[in-house]
């Protein structure tokens, strides 16, 4: 028998509405909105990002996108990985006197990926004519434990759900029960 492909049905342009505005967000009950569903209607997350045909818009914008960015479950790894990886600790300078700095001319790529904030506050220390101009700067990491948890999710590593496969025939197994109770008695 020859392979039936099947063709894609268009999508409602109410529904197209709500993937469009699904698409820019990410936030169901604000896409539902913007596709001009009641606000009753958005907070209960009607069943429109259940219907099949939903699902998979969703899914064909979404590899769209990847493939057009190109970012693959790869490049996404290796950037946790970065993430996780980075140690600022590389950067560390530790004077005689106990006092230390960062010395960012050691700063590689992977450390500079791994930075979510970086700021120069330019202050005073002392008083008067004895003040000093002094740079204090203020490094902040992206989150490790977060990145952790989103690279052991993606290789399964976490149970928060367990599915089970397979059918499950109630009635044969109850009549395999009876059976085997029979043979006993």
């Amino acid at each position: 028998m020859a392979n039936i492909k099947q063709k894609r049905l268009p999508l409602s342009v109410q529904h197209k509405a709500v993937v469009d505005a699904y698409m820019k967000h990410y936030n169901k009950a604000q896409a539902l909105r913007d596709a001009g569903y009641a606000e009753s209607t958005a907070l209960r997350n009607v069943d429109i990002f259940q219907r099949r045909d939903v699902q998979e818009e969703i899914e064909r914008r979404q590899q769209r996108m990847a493939k057009k960015a190109e970012v693959d479950a790869d490049y996404v790894i290796q950037k946790f990985k970065d993430i996780v990886e980075a140690d600022l600790g590389d950067l560390l300078v530790i004077n005689e006197d106990g006092t230390a700095y960062y010395d960012f001319n050691k700063a590689g790529p992977e450390h500079l990926a791994a930075l979510s904030e970086f700021t120069v506050d330019e202050i005073s220390k002392g008083r008067g004519d004895n003040a000093v101009p002094v740079s204090r700067i203020r490094v902040k990491l992206h989150d490790k434990l977060r990145a952790l948890e989103a690279l052991g999710k993606h290789l399964g590593l976490f149970t928060d759900k367990i599915e089970v496969k397979g059918e499950l025939d109630l009635i044969k197994t109850i009549e395999e029960r009876r059976r085997q109770v029979n043979k006993e008695e």
